[in-house]
């Protein structure tokens, strides 16, 4: 193909993306002239360049090929790097991938196949969190499987680990469909392989990233023996904030501590009354990263772990402990709302009626009718058909 002069920005932009002698090239030309190449202009003109080499057969092979890698990049750097409206952003690179995916099948281009799958499982893995779409998350787990057909640990070890890692975290989204057990299971599985890559020596901050997410798997894990999940899951988290420092990851440094606090407080082997004193202690420094300014669900959730550990607390007073768990849940529920987050208010209420039911101070009577009170608002959301398993916890938690 020879290559004509350029007469202005958009020409210069087209001919460097068609005729660069190299991908970096093309990334180059990508970094310069992104906004100009994906302007409907510039489509419309490669278009016509496709259809006017489309009866050469190796000029148009050959520009087919550069034109599927431009998408790619284009692409990437949409998503890297916002333009615009984020969620246009990605959805745009959406659909550059997939029509690079027109020309990288699996047969033909099977390295640019498992990229472009992987770029496109991360924009839908983006997307998800921007709109808490639960098919966007399913979209990413799919193509991410789609990539690591072809990403073996043996060829492609870094791009194995790292789609492995990323298909673990998308496994253990709470709202996605199937079984919740085996989905913590498949999370579980994949951030195993990827710890087969992944060093504390060579890969530092992958391992802890890992490490924090099997971690928080385990955490959650009902399926087979709880004692040796809890073990597991106190391990992983204990390793992860080797790494995971407060000064310098405190977001991850603050889940690492959130989880403790859980792990600790469910833990069944060890002594239950240091395990309780362990379980406030985390879940006192996850308060430290979670405010009610900036993050009012987190911090609210916190302090309701807080207030569950000072409720089963065995050390000190009695008495004591439970005014610290009513004081913790009144807290939550200043940030956490029946509007705002229904299945969170219902949780804390919940524990307030176990905190009142329990109550040594005070007027009993008075206690006693504050428990049901709470608990009856509880079960409003709690409804034995719209949220079985809240009722069930409920009920489960009345009988202790």
């Amino acid at each position: 193909m020879n290559e004509p002069p350029a007469e202005n920005e958009l020409d210069t932009a087209i001919r460097g993306a068609v005729f660069a002698r190299t991908v970096a090239d093309t990334q180059e030309i990508v970094q310069k002239y992104r906004d100009v190449l994906l302007s409907d202009a510039a489509e419309k003109i490669l278009a016509h360049l496709q259809e006017e080499f489309g009866n050469d057969e190796q000029n148009g092979q050959l520009l087919t090929e550069r034109l599927a890698m431009l998408k790619f990049l284009l692409a990437k750097s949409l998503v890297h790097n916002v333009l615009g409206e984020r969620a246009e952003s990605l959805e745009r690179a959406l659909d550059l991938n997939q029509q690079a995916l027109e020309v990288y099948t699996r047969r033909d281009y099977p390295e640019h196949f498992a990229r472009t799958q992987s770029d496109l499982a991360y924009a839908y893995l983006m997307l998800g969190d921007l709109r808490s779409n639960t098919q966007d998350i399913e979209a990413a787990i799919y193509h991410y499987q789609e990539a690591l057909a072809v990403f073996t640990r043996q060829d492609f070890p870094a791009d194995w680990a790292r789609d492995n890692a990323r298909l673990g975290a998308l496994y253990r989204t709470e709202d996605l469909r199937g079984d919740r057990a085996q989905n913590l299971e498949e999370a579980i599985s994949c951030f195993r392989e990827a710890l087969k890559v992944y060093t504390r020596r060579d890969t530092p901050e992958d391992w802890a990233f890992v490490q924090l997410g099997l971690g928080d798997a385990y955490c959650k894990l009902l399926r087979g023996d709880r004692a040796h999940n809890l073990e597991e899951a106190v391990k992983h988290l204990r390793n992860a904030l080797e790494v995971l420092t407060h000064r310098d990851f405190r977001e991850q440094w603050g889940i690492a501590q959130l989880n403790l606090g859980n792990a600790y407080r469910d833990r069944i082997r060890g002594d239950r009354a240091q395990n309780l004193e362990e379980a406030i202690n985390h879940s006192q420094q996850a308060l430290e990263v979670y405010t009610r300014q900036e993050s009012p669900k987190d911090w609210a959730g916190t302090k309701n772990n807080l207030g569950l550990a000072y409720w089963q607390r065995l050390r000190g007073d009695r008495a004591q402990n439970l005014e610290e768990a009513i004081s913790c849940f009144r807290e939550a529920l200043e940030a956490a709302t029946r509007r705002d987050f229904p299945e969170l208010w219902a949780g804390i209420k919940n524990s307030l009626a176990l905190a009142y039911r329990d109550r040594i101070r005070g007027d009993r009577a008075q206690n006693l009718e504050g428990a049901i009170n709470h608990l009856q608002d509880a079960l409003d959301v709690f409804t034995r058909q719209g949220s079985p398993e809240g009722w069930a916890r409920i009920h489960v938690y009345i009988l202790i």
